[in-house]
């Protein structure tokens, strides 16, 4: 691997511990914290922004590597760049729809379940970067 993926895998994987560890421990709070993400259009467009300026580090750091981790990372950039833009910069209201019932209709053990999950992911991602898997 060249010298950026193992730092852009690394970042994401943080980000996925990050945002979805403290389901495990308070899901309810966490919830909370989402749903008032979501109450104004504002708060999305926020979250859009750093989710476009993160998917064009992605898209644009891994598209010369020649690895299929960097291939993947350049598609999850590209996906990124486009669902921000026309999910959450453009039209907010689409993210505000359909996001307040999902995460609303979630128990509490799925939310842990997701947690769980997601850090595993997230520890796996991080160790594919830095060559330990």
């Amino acid at each position: 691997m060249g010298t950026i993926l193992p730092l852009m895998l690394t970042i994401f994987g943080l980000l996925i511990i990050a945002t979805r560890g403290p389901l495990i421990f308070a899901p309810q709070k966490v919830r909370g914290i989402y749903l008032s993400i979501m109450e104004t259009n504002k708060s999305v467009r926020f979250l859009g922004l750093f989710i476009l300026i993160l998917g064009v580090y992605f898209a644009m750091g891994a598209r010369d590597e020649p690895t299929l981790a960097a291939d993947l990372m350049y598609v999850l950039g590209l996906m990124m760049i486009v669902l921000s833009l026309f999910g959450m910069l453009l039209f907010p209201g689409i993210i505000r729809k359909f996001g307040v019932p999902i995460w609303s209709a979630f128990s509490d053990t799925a939310l842990r379940g997701i947690g769980v999950i997601a850090v595993l992911f997230g520890l796996f991602v991080i160790a594919y970067g830095n060559g330990l898997v």
